[in-house]
């Protein structure tokens, strides 16, 4: 009688017991972080265990973007002048650039790469180190070739406000033909080619800004001005026509 009891005790604990917590997991893809030391580490969601490091050589990594293709990050290191680009695959550097020189210091606000993996463009500030100052420069445009390592062309920024750390981001669309500015408004430029802008898509291209959950188009000015001439809704003004919406 008394194992009967104890059994049927036995058997009501285990009826009461919680169910065994699932073991949680990140799925079984690979995480890429950023690290204080200088480096990349790879993390495997499964096991949450590090698989790997990449050795960085600009340093402190400030911002990590990966390409479209999943084939190369894009780093930029924590002085905002130097640039590395990792094989994604291979976990190695390929190459590393940056567009300072001498006393002229060139410092990227935000950056992404096209699709065809080739150009970099960039919005930059140029500071420029004289005998008894410092001469910051305004907010540029700037299209790089990482291939042949030049600049192709620079375009001062043409709207108000002028772009600030932490409030910029750019982007460009999968086809490579679009480019986004996320700032205080969303700006699209249009009128890309394989080398990002063509040559005077930032002078004169057309611009579509979303305000304030509207669509508006305004006309980029030539290089000697900063202010765009605003074009009505209707896509009308009296010097042009803007393209229709």
């Amino acid at each position: 009688m008394k194992s009967l009891a104890l059994l049927v005790c036995a058997v009501a604990l285990t009826a009461a017991a919680p169910p065994p917590t699932p073991k949680l997991t990140g799925g079984t893809g690979t995480i890429y972080l950023a690290s204080y030391g200088k480096r990349i580490v790879a993390i495997d969601e499964a096991t949450e265990k590090v698989t790997g490091e990449i050795p960085l050589k600009v340093g402190l990594p400030w911002s990590v973007r990966i390409a479209r293709d999943g084939s190369r990050f894009y780093v930029q290191s924590a002085d905002q002048e130097h640039f590395e680009v990792i094989d994604v695959a291979n976990r190695q550097s390929l190459d590393t650039f940056t567009l300072s020189e001498g006393n002229k210091k060139v410092r990227a606000l935000a950056f992404d790469v096209d699709p065809a993996n080739r150009i970099m463009m960039l919005v930059a500030r140029t500071v420029t180190k004289l005998s008894d100052r410092f001469e910051i420069g305004t907010p540029v445009f700037i299209q790089y070739d990482m291939k042949e390592h030049r600049v192709v062309q620079t375009v001062p920024w043409a709207t108000d406000p002028e772009p600030q750390y932490y409030y910029l981001s750019v982007r460009y669309s999968p086809d490579g033909k679009l480019l986004y500015a996320f700032s205080n408004e969303i700006i699209v430029y249009d009128e890309v080619d394989r080398f990002g802008f063509n040559a005077n898509a930032l002078t004169y291209g057309l611009a579509s800004r979303l305000i304030a959950g509207r669509s508006s188009r305004c006309r980029l000015t030539p290089r000697s001005s900063a202010r765009p001439e605003r074009v009505s809704h209707s896509g009308r003004s009296p010097s042009n026509v803007a393209r229709g919406s």
